[in-house]
């Protein structure tokens, strides 16, 4: 079975797309199968990794401040007499490592036995005994201590050997600001909403996010399954999945809750982003295939224009070369092919113009005898009556005529030379009919220089002449005009003879603008044919009656002859 162009492109294309589609379809669907469970897999070793790193500087400063608090030389400064530049030293220490540790925590060591406090941002300040008793609520452990906002609230990690008698012993306070713990919990924060927590082990926590009250539901889950790392809290009439991990080392619990649809947000935009990148491949795709289908279709449309000129005979139109090499070759052979049929056409055409031209030179030496004989029987006449002056007079005429009318081969002549032989011919038929024939001749400038066949027009003043005479016996007036219009020249003949019927008017028409090879007798039929031969079908002749009698023929003549007509001539 054979197909067509277009046909096998359309179809190649939509297999091509179905497959594509088939393909981006299958990426979907493993990307859109992306669950909540193995989302969470993925947060948690997150927040695994994130615990891990914090929980290993939490317990780096509690043994600092363990270390700290037993040292036995800090011990006896406690003991000893006040000693400033002792302070010094410790208080330099204290601001190094506060410095060093990445926590941007602060350091505060108390002298019970002295009553001064040596701190790494405040130096040297007297103890109050009530602050003090406060934060030994929770010795030796990491605990969150809140302030009336989440932003003056901290995290605090308590030293002290005993509480018996604490306001004598060495004690340590490490306290971390809330800015440095919002930045460890903004690096769990959910894309799209969704809040990170810490919480100690008394049910204290910190919450960074967008749900404000999911402390009491966070804490109440903690204390019931801290052993489990995950569960489901309801706040503020959201379900809220919890992801959570214990701080090695330090009691405190760090973790995460979130709604499904946060968590599952960049997954849905994983989704649309390849169904765009679906969308945009497809468009690509058929825009391919639309290039490829032009590529094609385009110029085999322009062959098949081409043959469709061809087969109506019209041999001009050329194809231009074009980029696809196999189009090139078939446009550069179908050009040789027209270029050699026009080339045997031409050939045969001028074969048959050359008939033609016999055959008009043959029905101009039919009119030629015509008048000449009809002029020398006057001169015949005009002698026998001894009529020497009209008889010299006449051969005058008669020799303009046929000086003007034998010597040259060519079919044409200006409408100057043929108006011309026109006055001489009308002078030689007042010659022969005195007081029997008058007429007037208008012509327009521009008509004089158009070109017309030779003596082509004396046929229908003579037919003017006899029939007027014959059917009346008053003068015969001939009136003749040129002019130039749109399509040539339009020469007008008319006279008041006795005119044609109109029946027979309409049917010499019809054969003239038809069939003129069938008028009967050369008179009309002649001169129509070497127009037609000359000029083609835009050349004729028209007839119309006059009111109340005679005849007017219209001449159209156009302004150049046939291409094919001027070959023959050059021929």
């Amino acid at each position: 079975m054979k197909l067509s162009v277009k046909r096998f492109l359309i179809i190649n294309s939509i297999l091509l797309i179905f497959l594509l589609s088939g393909a981006v379809s299958i990426l979907y669907l493993g990307v859109s199968h992306i669950t909540t469970e193995m989302a969470e897999t993925f947060s948690s070793e997150t927040l695994s990794k994130i615990a891990g790193d914090f929980s290993m500087r939490l317990r780096g400063l509690s043994r600092f401040a363990v270390q700290l608090g037993t040292d036995s030389d800090i011990i006896a400064v406690n003991e000893e007499e006040e000693n400033l530049w002792v302070y010094k030293d410790i208080l330099n220490q204290l601001q190094r490592y506060a410095a060093l540790n990445e926590t941007e925590s602060r350091l505060t060591l108390f002298l019970g036995q002295k009553g001064k406090g040596l701190s790494s941002h405040d130096n040297l300040f007297p103890i109050d005994a009530e602050y003090l008793a406060k934060e030994a609520e929770y010795p030796n452990m990491w605990y969150i201590r809140k302030g009336p906002s989440s932003e003056e609230s901290t995290l605090k990690f308590f030293f002290v050997n005993s509480q018996n008698d604490l306001e004598q012993q060495v004690s340590i306070l490490v306290e971390i600001d809330f800015a440095y713990l919002k930045q460890l919990l903004s690096g769990l924060k959910i894309t799209g909403g969704g809040t990170a927590f810490l919480v100690d082990p008394h049910g204290n926590e910190l919450i960074s996010g967008d749900f404000e009250k999911i402390q009491e539901a966070v804490s109440e889950d903690l204390l019931v399954n801290r052993d489990e790392q995950e569960g489901i809290v309801y706040a503020k009439d959201k379900q809220l999945r919890l992801l959570y991990t214990e701080l090695s080392g330090t009691g405190l619990i760090l973790g995460m809750a979130f709604t499904d649809s946060m968590f599952m947000e960049p997954v849905q935009r994983a989704n649309r982003f390849v169904l765009l990148l679906f969308f945009v491949a497809v468009i690509l795709l058929i825009a391919q295939f639309l290039f490829l289908y032009l590529s094609i279709r385009t110029p085999l449309g322009t062959l098949r224009k081409g043959m469709l000129s061809v087969e109506q005979g019209d041999y001009s139109r050329e194809l231009n070369s074009h980029w696809l090499l196999e189009i090139d070759y078939i446009y550069h052979q179908y050009n040789r092919m027209v270029r050699r049929i026009e080339s045997l056409l031409n050939e045969v055409k001028l074969e048959h113009l050359r008939t033609q031209e016999a055959e008009y030179k043959f029905l101009q030496a039919q009119i030629n005898p015509h008048f000449l004989y009809n002029s020398l029987y006057y001169i015949y006449q005009m002698s026998m009556a001894g009529d020497s002056e009209n008889t010299a007079e006449m051969s005058i005429a008669l020799a303009r005529a046929t000086l003007s009318g034998f010597p040259s081969q060519q079919a044409g002549g200006s409408a100057q030379a043929e108006l011309e032989n026109i006055t001489v011919y009308m002078k030689i038929q007042e010659l022969r009919h005195p007081d029997r024939v008058s007429y007037e001749v208008t012509v327009d400038e521009e008509a004089l220089h158009t070109e017309v066949p030779r003596l082509f027009a004396a046929v229908f003043i003579e037919n003017s002449l006899v029939h007027g005479m014959e059917a009346a016996d008053r003068t015969v007036h001939i009136s003749i005009s040129a002019k130039t219009g749109h399509h040539g020249l339009e020469l007008v003949i008319e006279d008041n003879g006795p005119g044609i019927p109109e029946s027979k008017l309409i049917e010499m028409n019809r054969l003239l603008k038809e069939q003129p090879e069938k008028l009967t007798g050369c008179g009309i039929r002649n001169p129509c044919l070497r127009l037609r031969y000359r000029y083609g079908p835009h050349a004729g002749v028209k007839l119309v009656s006059r009111r109340p009698y005679g005849l007017t023929v219209i001449l159209n003549i156009p302004e150049t002859p046939l291409r094919s007509f001027r070959i023959s001539e050059q021929t």
